[in-house]
């Protein structure tokens, strides 16, 4: 029960954070690609690369960063949304430049956030 209550909080607080970052960006960069949902993904994949670096798989910790706050703040649901949109509106040059590098930068992210906080990236 314990660990429902660690992912409610990290999941509310990775919420507020998401909110946050898609009125800040907006406010200061007016072009059509999705920046806010962009930033809020890549920033999630670097924090779930730092925090599966820094704790075990299991526990309150992981529920807590991991799959609240993590889960909470990263946003593939809006970023398919906007993706799917921008194929709809026939922009499917920014379409296709957005549903790349999205996974692209969040796949850099994590090994970035992983190697930063130590993880041993030796897989062999």
């Amino acid at each position: 029960m314990k660990e429902f209550l660690f992912i409610l909080v990290g999941g509310g607080l990775g919420s507020i954070l998401r909110y946050f970052i898609g009125e800040l960006i907006p406010y200061y960069y007016k072009g059509k690609f999705p920046l806010g949902t962009f930033t809020a993904d890549v920033l999630g994949c670097l924090a779930i690369g730092i925090f599966s670096a820094l704790m075990q798989p299991t526990g309150l910790y992981d529920a807590f960063f991991v799959t609240g706050f993590c889960g909470g703040f990263t946003t593939f649901s809006s970023f398919s949304k906007e993706s799917f949109l921008f194929f709809h509106t026939k922009e499917n040059t920014l379409a296709l430049v957005y549903a790349i590098s999205t996974p692209i930068f969040g796949l850099i992210a994590v090994l970035i956030g992983y190697t930063l906080a130590g993880g041993n990236l030796a897989i062999l």
